[in-house]
């Protein structure tokens, strides 16, 4: 047993489909708290993806922003919950745990849902309701938009302590040493996706049906029930395994930085040999020949600095602190994902607010139901790929995940840049049946042309998705050091931050610099068709510089067999 765990309570949290018998006298509940943590992730999944989903229809809807502000504050609300994830997962490294990291995210998310609600069902908190893009409609007040964003910014803040500790927490339930749940841990980021879209489903249907067709009160008041209703969940499992928390990761970062820095002037030492590495270390990392520049805070220079982690470093503390930096190219080069999808989530709503959505005689689609495409594609594959595909790929690639982390997302970045191609096309023939119906000036004009159409850009993102992120989950998880292993998770949805602050970035210049031409409020004038070309020309490029990236990346799998060999020649020494 792993010393810096704790035992008592132990056990394997299978992924969804997964079973495990094992007897313990500590776990009375087991067969139930095996779905725990899955089920916390299904449920904080229903509750991003209803907001994700429905924030800018409701923005532009209701509080009657302009297109590009109902996208800008979307992707400024998901940018937030994401980019905070960071702090999420440094609190739970350094000073609370990954299960106390969700507790207070579901009661903060709970909270803020609980203010939305109230914001969007009191009449006097909202403006008026009145015809989409009359003249007329008024914009919320100071006091109406202020509970509007403290609500959902309170939200955003619980969604971060959520997002990087329910992975990290289901993942390290796993004994790597142990064959078998070794072997389980490498299909677990695959199920933890699957888990991620039996969530998402509801809120794509159910739940955007009753905010769009009801009340939209409803899309905030589901999530502050969901969200309590996670608290339990996520109780039943308990007791859960835990890491030993060995200090703040940040500070050992900054003293590998700061003893290198005083030690600039000298020079590297001809052999490793003559680097600072205590005895006790050897079992951890080896010396690699990336970032040497790093290397100077293993010099020794004299006695008394042993006494000082800020002027003398180990090789384990700076491979450690490489391995941090070695991720982050590969981590910059998936900031692109999230800023395709925020178009999905945006502007293919509002053109698919243009078209035939009626299902029947009487059913008519919502607008954020269309994202169901992603989810069942992901539900659909997901399966057939770690049950089928993957045990095939191993028998020819002999890598034990089929193919390698990088090889998998880098074909996610090629399918993700794929639909804002199929996007352009789509918008294309959009606008001709705009133009051959003499709609270009009425943009309320419902178009003779089915919304489904744009269910192919979204089927061909979530194909995509299912290698992208979940090959990041198991990357991050796998090649960050152990003691920031949340914080690694944090960069998937740090990364997703990024994206959407891009996008942000990316809608506002483009706005600016071809006012009114690509992105108007009347998207029938409108040459949306150039943007998405844009994004998908940005992907091409994006995936240009991946490959360099991943050709000069060097996989913890392979530090891991360098020690192997070096303590088998020890051994034989």
């Amino acid at each position: 047993m792993d010393k810096s765990t704790s035992f008592r309570g132990w056990k394997v949290a299978p992924y969804v489909f997964g079973t495990h018998k094992r007897k313990d006298p500590d776990l009375k509940t087991y067969e139930f708290s095996c779905f725990s943590i899955p089920g916390t992730e299904a449920l904080q999944s229903m509750v991003y993806l209803t907001l994700a989903l429905n924030l800018s229809t409701y923005a532009i809807f209701n509080l009657h922003y302009s297109p590009a502000d109902g996208a800008k504050l979307l992707c400024d609300f998901s940018g937030t919950a994401t980019l905070l994830t960071i702090a999420g997962g440094y609190l739970s490294d350094v000073y609370i745990s990954q299960f106390t990291g969700i507790i207070i995210g579901e009661i903060l998310g709970t909270i803020g849902s609980v203010i939305l609600t109230i914001s969007a069902a009191v009449p006097a908190l909202s403006p008026p309701l009145c015809p989409l893009f009359d003249p007329s409609c008024v914009r919320p007040t100071g006091k109406q938009t202020a509970i509007f964003y403290f609500g959902l910014y309170i939200l955003a803040v619980g969604l971060a302590n959520i997002k990087p500790n329910a992975p990290t927490l289901g993942a390290v339930q796993f004994n790597e040493n142990d064959p078998q749940q070794k072997k389980q841990l490498l299909s677990y980021f695959n199920w933890f996706l699957f888990s991620t879209c039996i969530g998402a489903f509801p809120a794509v249907t159910v739940i955007s049906y009753a905010q769009e067709q009801v009340n939209a009160a409803w899309g905030f008041g589901i999530p502050a029930i969901v969200l309590a209703v996670s608290i339990f969940v996520v109780c039943m499992g308990m007791p859960y395994r835990a890491k030993e928390r060995k200090g703040s990761p940040i500070t050992g970062i900054a003293m590998v930085f700061v003893a290198a820095a005083r030690k600039w002037k000298l020079k590297s030492p001809d052999s490793i040999e003559e680097l600072h590495q205590p005895i006790e270390d050897l079992q951890h990392l080896p010396h690699t020949n990336q970032f040497l520049f790093l290397d100077r805070a293993a010099i020794r220079t004299n006695d008394e600095e042993k006494h000082s982690r800020w002027r003398l470093c180990s090789v384990t503390q700076i491979e450690e602190v490489k391995a941090v930096l070695n991720i982050l190219p590969i981590f910059a080069c998936t900031i692109i994902v999230s800023c395709i999808l925020s178009q999905l989530q945006t502007f293919t709503l509002l053109q698919a607010a243009t078209l035939e959505r009626k299902i029947g005689k009487h059913f008519v689609m919502p607008l954020a139901s269309l994202a169901v495409f992603p989810v069942l594609a992901i539900l659909l594959l997901m399966p057939l790929y770690d049950q089928l595909l993957v045990p095939f790929l191993r028998k020819i690639t002999g890598n034990e995940r089929g193919i390698s982390h990088l090889q998998r997302v880098g074909i996610g970045l090629v399918i993700c840049t794929l639909s804002m191609v199929v996007a352009a096309i789509v918008e294309t023939k959009r606008l001709k049946v705009a133009r051959e119906n003499n709609a270009l000036d009425n943009p309320a004009a419902v178009l003779p042309m089915s919304a489904f159409w744009m269910a192919f850009q979204f089927l061909v993102f979530g194909i995509g998705e299912l290698f992208t992120v979940a090959g990041l989950l198991d990357f991050f998880y796998t090649e960050s050091p152990e003691n920031m292993r949340a914080m690694g998770i944090s960069l998937v949805n740090v990364s997703f931050s990024f994206g959407y602050f891009l996008s942000s970035v990316i809608v506002s210049l483009v706005n600016a610099r071809t006012k009114p031409d690509w992105l108007p409020e009347n998207m029938n004038r409108g040459r949306l068709h150039s943007f998405y070309w844009l994004l998908a020309a940005m992907g091409a490029i994006n995936f240009v510089n991946y490959l360099f990236w991943s050709w000069w990346y060097r996989p913890r799998m392979e530090y891991e067999s360098q020690l192997e060999s070096f303590k088998s020649v020890e051994n034989v020494a």
